[in-house]
């Protein structure tokens, strides 16, 4: 299955990443409130960069994450998204770290988090909250990893796909939690996967859907609930991403 293999070839990455030393200052130059700025009313746009994937090729040739973000920020976004891993996304921490001295919006390391040393990384470049995937980690490793991320003044944002990943999700009382519409087992696309969970979501937890929309006005095929989006390849295959967010926002204004 495709993530076994993307947490396969992670396990031996985390090992070349430093442990830092007890006296490191992780601190970044800048951070921002990825929780606050979802705050806001109407539709948020969470716009993701990520050259590749696995269920789509290259989405991007000559990837440029600093001038695509800066495009996302003209248009509206209220955080961004940066692929962070290498093998499958074409992303690197590196990549994080320029996008975090180019614009002024939160940003969400996402990658397949497996080990603190991942987490210390993002921390240092730059991110404002971290994703942690429910199917790859088992409780124990889900509850030490997001009590690390916010021991660093960074938010955990829960990845969850199903009934089971949800339940296990709820025991670490989230206060975000994305609704993945790809099944990252089968790469399967099910549009209708975060409205099914809904009912199962207490409403003081924050919703994020991502995945599978097509054109901006998909977008209204959500449930009213659903408050904030994650959007990477429509953004990223568009020629003007800055008036395709807007157009996002519009359709649910």
């Amino acid at each position: 299955m495709v993530l076994e293999r993307i947490v396969k070839t992670k396990r031996s990455f985390v090992q070349s990443l430093p442990k830092p030393a007890l006296n490191q200052d992780l601190t970044p130059e800048q951070s921002y409130n990825f929780f606050e700025a979802l705050q806001t009313p109407g539709l948020n746009v969470i716009a993701e960069l990520k050259s590749e994937s696995p269920s789509e090729g290259v989405i991007k040739k000559n990837y440029d994450p600093v001038a695509i973000a800066q495009e996302y920020v003209k248009g509206g976004a209220s955080c961004i998204s940066v692929l962070t891993d290498e093998p499958f996304f074409g992303g690197s921490f590196a990549d994080l770290h320029k996008v975090r001295q180019a614009v002024n919006v939160p940003l969400l390391c996402k990658d397949f988090i497996i080990d603190k040393r991942q987490v210390y990384a993002a921390k240092q470049n730059g991110a404002d909250a971290v994703l942690l995937i429910v199917r790859i980690l088992e409780a124990i490793e889900l509850k030490k990893l997001k009590a690390v991320i916010e021991s660093l003044n960074m938010l955990p944002v829960i990845e969850v796909f199903d009934e089971e990943d949800l339940n296990i999700a709820l025991e670490l009382n989230p206060r975000i939690l994305l609704v993945n519409n790809r099944n990252l087992d089968s790469l399967k696309l099910d549009m209708s996967n975060t409205d099914s969970l809904l009912t199962a979501i207490p409403q003081h937890i924050k919703i994020i859907a991502a995945s599978g929309l097509q054109i901006p006005e998909d977008v209204k095929n959500y449930d009213s609930r659903i408050e904030n989006i994650l959007v990477g390849t429509m953004l990223m295959r568009s020629n003007h991403p800055a008036a395709c967010i807007q157009e996002l926002k519009q359709c649910r204004a």
